[in-house]
């Protein structure tokens, strides 16, 4: 990620250009925390598949989305992001884990205690993975072009960076990601290809 290369974490020799160096900078990664809640039993809280879960929250509340039994699985999907999602990963997965719970039984009641199997339940933790920093990239204001300087070829089309935060329509997700994997891979194809260099 973008993060990992502005941070210094991987290290090029030579360095990467000033221009791809301040686009590193101009993605950062934010976070959005998901969750997967299992179902405890047959009660799916008069929640169609794929029916948001949501309370109207007031300023300076933080809001927390949920998407009931996608594709019919027995589990829900809980989203929270933001300055609020950054706090509880820094809390432990248990603090997490509360919350989900909380706002689930501020819109379902103790019903919703007995619904999940809250043992079970499963957090992405990609804020302190080491590997990530993050979940998906944003532009800060002023530097949407550094999607498109990112993803420019380099050494001769030999070194080409890829993933969602080059995608200059499909950042942040796994689309934008394998599409631009997929364009860094020929074009270094092409580049190393006898009769190029």
């Amino acid at each position: 990620p973008a993060s990992l290369l502005a941070a210094g974490a991987l290290r090029f020799d030579p360095p990467l250009p000033p221009g791809h160096q301040e686009a590193l900078h101009g993605l950062p990664l934010g976070l959005l925390t998901k969750f997967i809640l299992p179902a405890s039993g047959g009660d799916r809280l008069d929640l169609p598949p794929f029916a948001g879960a949501e309370r109207r929250v007031v300023e300076g509340e933080t809001r927390m989305t949920f998407v009931a039994w996608p594709f019919g699985r027995p589990h829900l999907e809980g989203f929270l992001g933001g300055d609020h999602a950054w706090a509880l990963e820094r809390e432990g997965q248990a603090a997490q884990v509360a919350h989900a719970r909380e706002e689930l039984v501020r819109l379902y009641g103790a019903r919703a205690r007995r619904a999940i199997d809250w043992d079970r339940a499963l957090v992405s933790c990609w804020g302190s993975d080491p590997f990530s920093l993050g979940a998906y990239s944003y532009a800060r204001p002023g530097a949407a072009g550094a999607r498109a300087i990112l993803s420019a070829p380099l050494a001769d089309g030999r070194l080409v960076l890829a993933g969602e935060h080059c995608h200059p329509d499909l950042a942040g997700t796994v689309g934008g990601a394998w599409e631009t994997g997929e364009a860094a891979a020929a074009a270094v194809a092409t580049a190393l290809s006898p009769g190029n260099g």
